[in-house]
C-alpha cells in the first residue's frame, strides 16, 4: 500500500499505470495474484481499468479465468462509469466477458456480470455466437438452462453462419438439450445460412443421401398423419416440396443437421404436432405452464423417496411416466439415477403439473404433498413482489450505477484454447 502511495504522488510519471513486457500493469498483477484488496486500492488511487494486456484481456476477463468471484465482486464495485465499457469490450480473440464465463463454465460470474448490465444474448466476434451457442456446443445443460429459464436468453439467436442453438444441439445429437430448447420456443424450421445443394450437382455426395433420407422419413410421416384423417399437412409438405424440388436458395434445418435418431424423432414429433393443430386451426406455441425449478433441499427428498426400494417407487418408473425411458440406459450406472433424471426432466423443460401427476399416478403421495408445498410457496412469493413493487422501485433507484454500469473485457494469463468454432460452421 505504501508502494502505491509513492508511486502516485511522483507528479506526471503515471507509474500506477505503467505496463511490464506482458503490457500487464499493478491491477493486472494486482488480480493475477488473487490480492482484492490491493486491486480495489489501486482502482481508489486512479489506476486506469480499461488497459488491455497483450491478448486483449482487461482485469475482468482476468478474474472469471481465474475463477475469483471475490476479485470479479471488487472490481464491479470499484468501477463506476467504467462497468459498461468494460462489460462491451471484447478482447483479442473475440470474447466478452460472458463468453469467457461461459467457456470457463463459471456460472456465479456469469450471473454477476448479468446482473450488473452485461448483455446476456451478446455475439462474440469470430462466428457470431452467444453465451448460450457456447454452452450448447459444451453439452453444459446446467449452463445452458440457467441462461435460458434464469437470464432470459434468446433461443432464436443466430450466428453469423445463421446457426441457432437448436441446430447445434441437434448437430451434436442432444435429445436433452433439443427438448430444452423448443421447450423454450426454439424455431424447428427456422433456416441456417448454408444451402442444401441441388442433389444432381453431387449424385454420389453424403448431402444427398442426407436429403434422400429426410425426404423419405417426411414423406412416411405424411402418410401416417393422412391415415389419422389429416388430408393435406401444409409444413411437412412444404418441407418434403422444397427438398425435392427447390433446394437451390434453402438453407439447413435442425432437422437437416442431426444424425441422432432419437433428435430425429423428436424433431419430427414436434413437427407432426404443429401440423395437426395448424390443421385443426389450434395455436402451435408452446403452453408453458409453471416451470419446474427445484431447489436443492426438495432434490434431496425426492431422491431419497425414490430411492426407498419400494414398489412403484422407483426411478425407471417415473422415466416411463415423464416419457424420459430413453435416459434410463444412460443413468442407471450412475450413482444417483432419480437425481440425474430429476435434473434432466427440469432441464428439458419440464413442467411441475407434468412431475405431480407421474409422482400422484405411482402413489407417491409425499412427493406429491412436497411439491404442492413449494407450488403454494412460490404463489405467495409471487404475490408479495407484485403488492411490493411500488416499493421495489425506490431500492432500484437507490443503485443506478451499478445496474447500468458495464465492464470491459480482462486479460487471459496465456493464450486461450482456439475456438471451437469449427464445429459450428461444419455441422451443416
Amino acid at each position: 500500500m505504501q508502494l502505491v502511495q509513492v508511486a502516485i504522488s511522483v507528479p506526471n510519471q503515471q507509474i500506477i499505470n505503467i505496463t511490464n513486457h506482458l503490457q500487464q500493469t499493478p491491477l493486472h498483477l494486482a488480480v493475477i495474484t488473487h490480492q482484492p484488496r490491493v486491486a480495489g486500492f489501486l482502482l481508489q488511487a486512479g489506476a486506469d481499468p480499461t488497459l488491455l494486456d497483450r491478448y486483449g484481456n482487461s482485469v475482468v476477463h482476468l478474474a472469471i479465468h481465474l475463477d475469483d468471484e471475490e476479485m470479479l465482486k471488487t472490481l464491479l464495485c470499484h468501477l463506476g462509469p467504467q462497468t459498461l465499457p468494460l462489460l462491451e469490450i471484447p478482447n483479442y480473440f473475440g470474447l466478452f466477458p460472458v463468453h469467457l464465463a461461459v467457456k470457463c463454465a463459471k456460472l456465479a460470474s456469469l450471473e454477476l456480470l448479468v446482473e450488473k448490465g452485461a448483455d446476456v444474448n451478446a455475439a462474440e466476434w469470430q462466428s457470431g455466437r452467444t453465451p448460450l451457442h457456447l454452452a450448447v456446443e459444451m453439452d453444459n445443460l446446467n449452463m445452458a438452462a440457467c441462461l435460458i429459464k434464469k437470464l432470459g436468453a434468446d433461443v432464436n439467436a443466430q450466428t453469423s453462419a445463421g446457426n441457432t442453438p437448436l441446430h447445434l444441439a441437434a448437430g451434436l445429437g442432444s435429445p436433452i438439450l433439443t427438448k430444452m430448447l423448443i421447450s423454450a420456443g426454439a424455431d424447428i424450421l427456422c433456416e441456417n445460412d448454408e444451402p442444401i445443394l441441388d442433389p444432381s450437382s453431387q449424385p454420389n455426395s453424403d448431402v444427398e443421401l442426407d436429403e434422400e433420407e429426410c425426404v423419405t422419413e417426411m414423406g412416411e410421416t405424411c402418410g401416417e398423419l393422412t391415415k389419422q384423417g389429416l388430408d393435406y399437412i401444409p409444413i411437412l409438405e412444404n418441407e418434403q416440396s422444397k427438398t425435392r424440388e427447390t433446394n437451390q436458395g434453402r438453407g439447413h434445418t435442425p432437422l437437416d443437421l442431426t444424425c441422432s435418431q432419437k433428435v430425429r424423432e423428436i424433431l419430427l414429433q414436434v413437427l407432426k404436432q404443429d401440423a395437426g393443430k395448424k390443421q385443426a386451426g389450434i395455436s402451435s406455441a408452446p403452453k408453458q405452464g409453471n416451470i419446474l425449478l427445484l431447489n436443492n433441499d426438495v432434490l434431496q427428498r425426492l431422491e431419497k423417496l425414490l430411492n426407498q426400494g419400494c414398489q412403484g417407487a422407483n426411478w425407471t418408473e417415473l422415466a416411463k411416466k415423464l416419457g424420459l425411458c430413453s435416459l434410463v440406459e444412460m443413468f442407471k450406472d450412475t450413482v444417483s439415477p432419480s437425481r440425474r433424471l430429476l435434473l434432466s426432466y427440469e432441464i428439458s423443460g419440464g413442467s411441475l403439473e407434468g412431475l405431480l401427476e407421474a409422482l400422484g399416478s405411482m402413489g407417491l403421495t409425499e412427493g406429491v404433498s412436497l411439491l404442492q408445498r413449494l407450488e403454494t410457496f412460490d404463489k405467495l412469493q409471487s404475490a408479495d413482489l407484485k403488492e411490493d413493487s411500488a416499493y421495489g422501485s425506490q431500492s432500484v433507484e437507490a443503485e443506478p450505477a451499478a445496474l447500468s454500469g458495464k465492464l470491459q473485457p480482462a486479460p487471459l494469463l496465456e493464450p486461450p484454447s482456439p475456438l471451437p468454432h469449427n464445429q459450428q460452421e461444419q455441422v451443416h
